[in-house]
């Protein structure tokens, strides 16, 4: 009687280490496709409600039109943290900002709703935005997860036709007026989370009707 014996022990472990890796890929696109659909959830629910355009405040003969459109970098990159918001105040004044936090995923989307909520609150409150933005760089100096962050933050007076805004690290708006634009003189301010003592200083602009 001859035999012939072959030791399938290594082919074994193969296959069983390719069994564990396809489900381990299968459990991680479940994973995140969830992280992806809570974190598109959150976002969807603190960016504002309104579509296409709006108008603010509602009287008054220095009224804003506004417009707003967000263009992700690639449909199949995960939500991150970025922002944009108009929000009329009690005093018959607007808020306007934009910003993002670094990273993606459902933990960056709730920090940038947390962010996004303080902006609000310290607005109604008459925060000024250079005061704004240090003491939100100061919040996010405190959170558990630290990040960075830019952020523009503009209060516009329909009275007075004025737009007072601040910067974190974050361009500079633009003005266009009778067909020209240029970029507004940036104050100072270095990104949000980058310095525990950042201050961050304020530029005015006067508006004239048309200008964009």
């Amino acid at each position: 009687m001859w035999a012939v014996l072959r030791d399938v022990s290594e082919l074994r472990r193969s296959q069983r280490a390719v069994r564990e890796t396809r489900d381990s890929l299968h459990r991680h696109r479940r994973q995140e496709q969830t992280e992806h659909r809570i974190a598109a959830e959150l976002q969807e629910a603190v960016l504002p409600p309104w579509r296409g355009s709006l108008r603010l405040p509602r009287q008054g003969p220095g009224a804003l039109d506004l417009a707003a459109h967000r263009l992700p970098a690639a449909t199949a990159t995960p939500l991150g943290g970025d922002w944009y918001d108009a929000l009329e105040l009690t005093d018959g004044q607007t808020l306007l900002s934009v910003g993002d936090l670094t990273g993606q995923g459902v933990a960056v989307a709730s920090g940038m709703a947390t962010l996004l909520g303080a902006v609000r609150g310290m607005a109604m409150a008459g925060t000024e935005p250079g005061q704004l933005l240090t003491l939100l760089n100061q919040l996010l100096d405190t959170t558990v997860q630290p990040a960075l962050g830019s952020a523009v933050c503009c209060r516009y007076r329909p009275e007075t036709r004025t737009l007072v805004w601040a910067q974190a690290g974050h361009p500079a708006p633009l003005l266009y007026r009778d067909g020209t634009g240029r970029v507004l003189d940036t104050p100072d301010g270095v990104l949000l989370g980058a310095s525990s003592g950042a201050v961050y200083g304020q530029s005015v602009v006067t508006l004239l009707p048309g200008d964009l």
